[in-house]
């Protein structure tokens, strides 16, 4: 009897789970409803989005115009969707249905299901094309209202497009700088909608956008691996769609637990106990060992990253890969900067090999070379890091380094390159496997060396536990952050201006609202007395005295400012080059009063006081706006 209600019980649920879900053919349009929203497919493309959460809708009423449909994608030619003679659309189950579009050699298969745990609609598809040089599968959404919504991106370079960006047509690919993360974020008013990969082994892919005066579209294509030249065939992975109401922060953070369980990524607590210490990071290039004396008088050297560029006697990024040539002064300057206290980052090159190096010869074969045109890049010798012999080339070399000179890091040039190389396979790895497998067996060489890396994406943010990055262009958007700062700390470096060049201040600005680690250049003592300069070290002394790490909670405010915590755990805002203590409660007495007022009082007109916490406005001195800020507090207490 037991077994009984148990079967009563199952059916009973699986039965109330069904009717959660449903999806109709009606000729040839597709319905499909969840508890989420309701979708509508007309000839493959998604016409209509509704957002049932919120009782949003995202399309417009208006007839397709079809410029981003399913397609069998060719260098040749493209068999579109729209154009097959022969369509069916048949359920394969009640919530999966398949979609045929065929003509002539050509045949294009969509599937779409709705997954009943989640309500993700999945969408798939493969094709078979008569012509050779198939490179990928496409499908698309249409009439997206472009006035009332915006796209969301973690990229390095736009992150937000909307009516305000006037972009007609765009297309970023997968792994790269452009497009950072498998994940695309619709904005609407009180919720959006969202689609997302959860490919684990980096297939190459693109995002297409196209916009009208009124609407845009989006394309989700999967990318063979090159060459593409004979192949006839594309298949891609399965694409995740949702909705969801709240903020962007809802599907991002979907998106990174399933980026931390699919990439097991260190996380910052995993690594040694000063990476999370560093609070400044100092380029340095000249190799000038009278820097570090006055340097360690301003900040905590133990808390420093001291990035050396030209170490090596040719100079930078000349005669690579070798790195048996240092400079003359590298081992006096090194010797002074780890006196003091400082940790030591080296730049190195991961891709590069100079033609007139012996070793060229033998690696030229492994030169990166375009999928498009099977060309090398000009004037770029890129060798892939699928060949083992490129990855152990530079395991020994950076290894005898570390061991001779107790080196704390390497910062590793060029590590977000990962091209779509028309060699193909090498030693049966893509240009991103062998990525993965060099940071790997660097770790596994050098165990306790700490990685940083140009620019960061899902190839590379599970092993580095800093980056540089630099510019980012238009609306600035913490969605980079948040993916990727609980496991990498983002700095500046080569690529950013001088703090006496005009273009400083936007840099600072972006830095700021994408939570960078204070970064200057210094390469000579005088350095250190130009005004801005020190209003960038009192920053970083700053960072250093509080223990400062991004905070990447969901409940974070628009991009004006951005939120910190402290090693005590209490809260800072960086707002207008400003860091803001949350809590004016000076004593930590639990109340603010005139106690925390003589406090003040006693450090009035100090600069840049080594104590904290009398700066609460993070301007470099004590004064009369830090009075404010505590009788705000004491407004605020009950």
């Amino acid at each position: 009897m037991k077994t009984f209600w148990k079967i009563v019980i199952i059916v009973g649920f699986l039965s109330a789970t069904i009717l959660t879900a449903d999806i109709t053919i009606n000729g040839e349009t597709i319905n499909i409803e969840t508890d989420n929203y309701t979708v509508q497919l007309d000839r493959g493309v998604i016409t209509h989005l509704k957002n049932k959460l919120t009782d949003e809708t995202y399309t417009l009423s208006v007839a397709p115009s079809y410029r981003i449909q399913p397609s069998i994608l060719g260098r040749q030619e493209s068999f579109r969707a729209r154009y097959g003679t022969d369509r069916e659309i048949r359920k394969i189950s009640p919530n999966e249905v398949e979609v045929l579009f065929a003509k002539d050699g050509n045949q294009l298969r969509m599937t779409i299901a709705i997954e009943i745990n989640t309500n993700d609609l999945l969408i798939s598809g493969n094709g078979r094309s008569d012509t050779p040089g198939a490179y990928g599968i496409q499908w698309g959404i249409e009439n997206l209202n472009l006035h009332n919504l915006r796209l969301v991106v973690p990229s390095d370079r736009r992150q937000v497009y909307d009516a305000a960006s006037a972009i007609k047509y765009m297309k970023i690919t997968y792994p790269s700088t452009h497009w950072e993360a498998q994940l695309a974020i619709i904005e609407a008013d009180t919720g959006g909608f969202y689609v997302r990969g959860t490919d684990p082994t980096f297939q190459f892919k693109a995002l297409n956008y196209q916009s009208d005066p009124n609407s845009f579209g989006l394309g989700f294509q999967t990318h063979n691996q090159a060459p593409w030249d004979t192949l006839t065939s594309a298949q891609s992975i399965t694409w995740r769609l949702n909705t969801y109401a709240g903020d962007w922060c809802v599907p991002a953070q979907i998106h990174r637990d399933w980026m931390e369980g699919a990439f097991n990524p260190w996380k910052l607590s995993d690594m040694p106990l000063w990476v999370s210490d560093i609070g400044l990071v100092v380029v340095h290039e000249r190799l000038n060992k009278e820097v570090f004396k006055p340097l360690a008088e301003i900040v905590d050297p133990t808390k420093t990253l001291i990035y050396l560029t030209n170490w090596r006697k040719e100079g930078h990024d000349i005669n690579l890969p070798d790195y048996s040539n240092l400079h003359e002064r590298f081992e006096d300057v090194l010797e002074t900067a780890q006196q003091h206290g400082f940790r030591i980052m080296l730049h190195v090159n991961v891709h590069n090999c100079t033609p007139s190096n012996p070793i060229y010869t033998e690696l030229r074969k492994y030169q990166y070379r375009s999928p498009w045109t099977g060309e090398v890049a000009k004037d770029k010798h890129l060798i892939s890091l699928a060949s083992s012999k490129w990855r152990d080339l530079h395991v020994q070399q950076w290894k005898t380094i570390w061991e001779k000179y107790n080196i704390d890091a390497f910062l590793l040039d060029v590590s977000h390159y990962v091209e779509n190389d028309a060699n193909g396979l090498i030693e049966g790895l893509t240009s991103a496997q062998g990525n993965v497998l060099l940071h790997k067996e660097l770790t596994e060489a050098m165990p306790g060396v700490v990685l940083s890396g140009e620019h960061l994406h899902e190839v590379t943010f599970f092993r580095e536990s800093f980056a540089r990055r630099g510019f980012i262009k238009g609306p600035l958007h913490p969605i980079s952050a948040f993916l990727f700062e609980p496991y990498t700390r983002i700095h500046g470096g080569i690529g950013i201006p001088d703090v006496r060049q005009p273009l400083y201040p936007l840099f600072r600005d972006i830095a700021e609202t994408q939570g960078y680690l204070p970064t200057l250049w210094i390469g000579r003592p005088g350095l250190l007395n130009i005004p801005l300069n020190q209003q960038i070290l009192a920053v970083g002394r700053r960072w250093q005295e509080l223990g400062l790490s991004p905070d990447v909670s969901c409940d974070w405010a628009p991009n004006i400012v951005f939120r910190y915590t402290t090693h005590t755990g209490e809260t800072v805002t960086h707002n207008g080059s400003v860091l803001v203590m949350d809590n004016p409660d000076l004593n930590r007495d639990g109340q603010v009063n005139v106690l925390d007022l003589v406090i003040i009082s006693n450090q009035l007109g100090q600069q840049v006081p080594e104590a904290f916490p009398g700066d609460l406005n993070g301007d470099g001195a004590i004064n009369i706006l830090d009075l404010i800020l505590i009788a705000q507090g004491m407004n605020n207490t009950p």
